[in-house]
């Protein structure tokens, strides 16, 4: 098996997977001990599992990868492997840690990771969400960061 040949082979699959926030997520939680210290992988991994129940179960209860759309249990079953299982590592494995040492450089990495998503795919085209959902998450991501930053939630205060 030559090295071109998988390379060819996997190119559609890498070039589909990485239009995905999961995918941009997954990577880090792979890489969690190396990034744990620099983004805030309990707040993203929650804003991914929180999409992927919108995603899933509201709205539009598809997701289109290349050609194929998956739909109904095999939807379901990527939901929980792809982002609720993430989420629960974190929590189990760095729950303690950002509970103390969590800090507001962390959580705008997070921020700074969405801002560069949302400027190389648009949402709308890529999950064919209606634009009412779009609006939901917006609020509801943005309403979730403030929050956490205002009230210092999973941030270590100096002093």
């Amino acid at each position: 098996m030559d090295i071109q040949w998988a390379f060819e082979r996997m190119g559609p699959v890498l070039h589909t997977s990485v239009r995905f926030l999961t995918t941009w997520t997954l990577v880090l939680v792979i890489c969690h001990a190396h990034t744990h210290a620099h983004v805030h992988l309990l707040l993203l991994t929650f804003l991914v599992a929180v999409g992927g129940i919108v995603l899933t179960y509201m709205d539009p209860k598809f997701v289109r990868v290349g050609d194929a759309v998956v739909t109904g249990i095999p939807l379901r079953i990527m939901d929980v492997a792809l982002h609720h299982l993430p989420f629960l590592f974190v929590c189990w494995r760095y729950g303690p840690y950002y509970a103390v040492s969590g800090t507001r450089a962390q959580m705008m990495a997070v921020v700074a990771i969405i801002v560069l998503y949302l400027l190389l795919v648009d949402p709308v085209e890529m999950y064919q969400f209606s634009e009412c959902t779009l609006r939901r998450l917006q609020l509801a991501a943005a309403g979730s960061i403030a929050l956490s930053l205002a009230c210092g939630v999973g941030v270590r205060r100096s002093g």
